[in-house]
């Protein structure tokens, strides 16, 4: 029996929804579908039954997740033991984080901490989400629930449970950043439809991303003409700065020490949450107890387009 058939399992029941699930553990429904027939195929019984678009567990479905998820608890236990008798890590705060996050927010927040607390010896262990390699929001939560990390900064928190702790940190607004010699200069926001004519330049399939900026266009019943997809926002950057398109993306300073202008979208209107994630069923260390604080209370950030500099 496959481990990760047990995860794909567990997710599919949760969600109730093929399309769904595979999303959330960044597969394809195909092999989602494949995963499943072959899980049921080793237990010779029907786990799942369709219900319009939808799935539901079996009774056998029912009667067996209770035993996955006690089995999948167990095992989270075991990694965490075996985190705990390695050698004293007491000094280390371990974060995972969206690579979104990586320009400008992370920086700037283990910046202050260190320069706030010169003297109380913490290291900050950090971790980048890895699209290429699969290590999203799914990836950081189990982390998070198996010791690997001691907090993570992410904007979905569907698949969270009560034994998470959730803070909301800040927004970030979805912007069109477009060229410096755009016509809609001057104006403080604008209305997506506008763009939906003109040059796209898109993020690679691989990221989360992508999806929501196409959801925003199907929102307003448009369908961008993309002009070509990225892999990374320097050369994004690049390209706008020479006039070839314009981009959709949640707003980051970096935008504004380079040469292009960002509007937000008033149309329509959309914007994600980050938020801080901890365990609450763990006997806190002092020093993630005061980061925690930090985080929460004395570092203060905000994204904005063309904001005034501190």
């Amino acid at each position: 029996m496959n481990y990760n058939h047990l995860e794909y399992f567990l997710v599919l029941a949760r969600t109730q929804h093929y399309t769904k699930a595979a999303e959330l553990l960044h597969i394809t429904q195909p092999t989602l579908s494949i995963a499943m027939n072959k899980l049921e195929a080793d237990l010779n019984v029907t786990l799942f039954e369709k219900i319009g678009r939808n799935v539901q567990l079996t009774q056998c479905g029912k009667e067996f997740i209770t035993y996955i998820e006690r089995a999948f608890l167990l095992i989270n236990d075991g990694v965490e033991h075996i985190h705990q008798l390695q050698s004293d890590q007491s000094n280390h705060i371990r974060i995972a984080f969206l690579y979104s996050l990586t320009a400008d927010y992370i920086p700037g927040l283990i910046d202050l901490y260190y320069k706030t607390y010169p003297n109380n010896n913490v290291i900050i262990d950090i971790f980048e989400s890895d699209t290429k390699s699969g290590e999203g929001t799914y990836e950081m939560i189990q982390g998070l629930r198996q010791g690997r990390f001691d907090a993570i900064f992410i904007n979905r928190i569907a698949l969270t449970s009560p034994s998470e702790e959730i803070t909301p940190l800040f927004d970030q607004d979805y912007v069109a950043i477009l060229p410096k010699t755009t016509i809609y200069q001057g104006k403080k926001s604008i209305d997506l439809s506008d763009m939906a004519s003109k040059s796209l330049i898109q993020y690679a399939n691989r990221y989360a991303t992508r999806n929501e900026i196409l959801d925003l266009f199907s929102e307003i019943g448009e369908t961008p003409k993309v002009l070509t997809e990225i892999d990374d926002e320097l050369s994004m950057l690049a390209l706008i700065e020479k006039n070839i398109g314009y981009a959709i993306a949640p707003m980051k300073m970096i935008y504004e020490s380079r040469d292009v202008y960002c509007l937000p979208i008033h149309k329509p209107k959309y914007k994600r949450t980050i938020y801080l994630v901890t365990r609450k069923d763990i006997n806190e260390s002092d020093n993630l107890r005061n980061f925690k604080n930090f985080v929460m209370n004395e570092f203060d950030f905000s994204y904005g387009p063309h904001k005034e500099k501190k």
